[in-house]
């Protein structure tokens, strides 16, 4: 049957690991842009709320 190398590495992770190695500060850059995107400020969404009311109505379905 098939048995796993445990000690074969992709070029990938070697890559990832080397690069992480590389850049101790490539984690926390991470995790800000991912903060970014998810956890929403609420001064973001008050902001996105004004705009939002001041755009024009569109239809569920546009092709009428």
């Amino acid at each position: 049957m098939y048995q796993k190398n445990k000690q074969y590495k992709s070029e990938i992770t070697e890559f990832i690991t080397s690069m992480k190695s590389d850049n101790p500060e490539l984690e926390k850059k991470q995790k800000l842009g991912r903060s970014i995107l998810w956890d929403r400020n609420k001064s973001l969404v008050q902001k996105n709320d004004n705009v939002s009311h001041n755009e024009i109505k569109q239809s569920p379905y546009v092709y009428f």
